[in-house]
């Protein structure tokens, strides 16, 4: 073997495979941020777009699907970066990176909110649904349910909230790539939903917990079981009552979105706790005996009822 020509090649070979692996340096610290920047706008973007299904316009429609899983992508990128970033970067420097990591923080913990306010939104849709289709005791179970989980959208809320107070805008709002302001108005818009659709939810509970004993009094009544229709019309009657003052207490704080659904409901509930109250009345007045009475309540409860509309 020709001794000189194999060093030659072997070395030469080295060379290669070490400019291979080399032949181009870490990225810098500046390409870091740039592609986290990148990263959290994606997410921002991604995440108003999701947000966006909550306003006025789908509130109405049915449960709200949200997709999630591209905004987690997007920060556990932009989480990644900025990690990697730290090695390089001088004290200032580092006080731009966790400015920027607790954006990061914030965002996540947004988007956690969202995941689960969904769910218990689509939960309470789903016991409006059984309220007009007049599946009274599956609206109760589903309304109940979607009350917990509410709560827990609540309490993730919070722990947003205390992401929120970890934010230092002077950091942030200087950066093109980051939409404090636009973020912020989201955040506040669901705070003031949040603020009064869990106690609606609770309301609508209790109007359905009425509309059993409602409907059982209404079969009692047509059976002439008049004891019977009696207890079941006042027990319909509290039940309403709740509902009505729970309701009725959100009118003046509900975003401009909700007021008038709040107010109908608030209506319908004040109708029908009376018209319980007279058929109560007009139930026991058979029992004395005084079908006079009876008759002048039973057009009062039909007067009550025409008030408002589900």
């Amino acid at each position: 073997m020709n001794r000189r020509k194999y060093l030659k090649s072997t070395f030469g070979l080295v060379g290669v495979i070490s400019a291979a692996g080399c032949s181009g340096q870490s990225p810098s610290y500046n390409e870091r941020i740039n592609t986290a920047q990148e990263a959290i706008t994606n997410a921002e973007e991604k995440l108003q777009t999701e947000a966006d299904k909550f306003n006025s316009e789908n509130l109405d429609s049915g449960g709200v699907d949200i997709q999630i899983a591209a905004i987690y992508d997007y920060l556990d990128t932009a989480a990644e970066q900025l990690n990697a970033a730290e090695s390089s970067a001088s004290e200032n420097e580092m006080d731009d990176i966790r400015a920027l990591e607790n954006w990061v923080a914030l965002l996540r913990e947004f988007t956690d909110f969202l995941d689960v306010f969904a769910e218990g939104y689509s939960q309470a849709s789903s016991g409006f649904t059984y309220i007009q289709t007049e599946r009274y005791s599956d609206a109760v179970d589903q309304l109940d349910t979607a009350e917990e989980t509410l709560s827990n959208a609540n309490d993730q809320l919070t722990v947003a909230q205390d992401a929120w107070n970890e934010i230092d805008r002077s950091k942030l709002e200087d950066a093109e790539e980051i939409s404090v302001s636009e973020i912020e108005n989201y955040f506040t818009n669901v705070q003031e939903i949040m603020s009064v659709f869990i106690p609606m939810v609770s309301g609508m509970s209790s109007l359905s917990e009425g509309l059993i004993d409602f409907q059982a009094g209404s079969e009692a009544y047509d059976a002439n079981q008049y004891t019977e229709a009696e207890n079941k019309f006042r027990a319909a009657s509290n039940d309403f009552t709740v509902a009505n003052s729970t309701l009725k207490e959100q009118e003046e704080t509900a975003p401009e979105s909700m007021t008038n659904s709040i107010i109908e409901l608030t209506c319908y509930s004040g109708a029908i706790r009376d018209a319980s109250t007279h058929l109560a009345n007009a139930s026991e007045a058979i029992q004395n005996g005084n079908r006079n009475r009876a008759n002048e309540e039973a057009q009062k409860a039909n007067e009550a009822v025409d008030r408002c509309s589900l």
